[in-house]
């Protein structure tokens, strides 16, 4: 029942009945799965509210031109006051959805499909996950997460006697992005060829920290792995509870700018020729 348990709950579960432990190594696991539950939890909190507020303020934006702004145009144009510039280009935007709206509606159908047919090629869903770790303030979280996913499973597979290349296996298998994936197929490759573990993370630096890289090499040459990866895990875990606040503290502002804004740019756009109408009747 891989669709309920994790890949490499099946893996552990052999360890422990071996080795006799398997308390411990229930115990292990409820810790990790609970830890990556909340991190969901966190992510979903932190990218929620941004997400909600952009779609809401760009659906209202397009209600505006495209409802709002013609019908101020018809009594502006009848009034004959002159137009001040935010409302010229309120207009003008306006007049760009009115006219080219079918152009629009393409761009979009065609980033739609272009991404639905990346998703479906291996080649193209890895420049898909490479992409989402380079978006600013959003990237850096993401990569984070799946780190801490990487370590922690990784974590949790060779501190409790799995075979190193039998945990490398089923950690390729149960990660999701093809950026790490490839990484894992390098370094169960190199083990099995009698080569270091730590070479393909050293070589990935757009994905691994030399911090994380170089403690993995260290680790590794001094017989410490399986505690170097767990101090790791803790580490990256708190990193990335910094980071997800600076990324919150970051994005509250840029929201609240980006909104003001529009509004204010709408209340000049509309009020301004009013208060010229008014004072011509005067």
């Amino acid at each position: 029942h891989t669709d309920v348990f994790p890949p490499f709950f099946p893996m552990l579960l052999k360890a422990g009945e071996a080795s006799g432990d398997l308390a411990t190594v229930l115990d292990y696991t409820g810790k990790y799965m609970e830890r990556i539950n909340n991190l969901k939890k966190e992510l979903t909190g932190v990218f929620t509210y941004p997400a909600i507020v952009s779609t809401v303020g760009l659906g209202l934006l397009g209600l505006i031109l495209v409802f709002v702004a013609p019908t101020f145009k018809e009594v502006f144009s009848e009034s004959g006051v002159p137009l001040p510039f935010p409302t010229h280009a309120l207009f003008f935007l306006s007049d760009i959805v009115g006219t080219y709206y079918p152009v629009l509606i393409t761009i979009v159908s065609i980033v739609s499909l272009t991404y639905f047919l990346l998703n479906r090629n291996i080649k193209g869903k890895k420049l898909l996950h490479s992409l989402q770790m380079k978006i600013p303030l959003i990237g850096q979280v993401i990569k984070q997460a799946l780190m801490l996913r990487f370590l922690r499973a990784f974590d949790i597979l060779i501190n409790n006697n799995v075979p190193i290349l039998e945990a490398l296996k089923v950690l390729e298998q149960g990660t999701d992005n093809l950026c790490f994936k490839d990484v894992i197929t390098e370094m169960r490759q190199d083990v099995s060829k009698g080569l270091p573990i730590s070479g393909p993370i050293i070589r990935a630096k757009e994905l691994f920290p030399a911090l994380i890289s170089n403690s993995i090499a260290m680790g590794e040459k001094s017989g410490t792995l399986g505690s170097t990866v767990g101090r790791l895990g803790n580490f990256v875990d708190r990193e990335i509870n910094f980071t997800m606040k600076k990324v919150s503290s970051k994005l509250d502002p840029i929201l609240t700018l980006g909104m003001g804004s529009m509004v204010l740019f709408i209340a000049l756009a509309i009020y301004l020729p009013i208060f010229d109408m008014m004072g011509a009747a005067q």
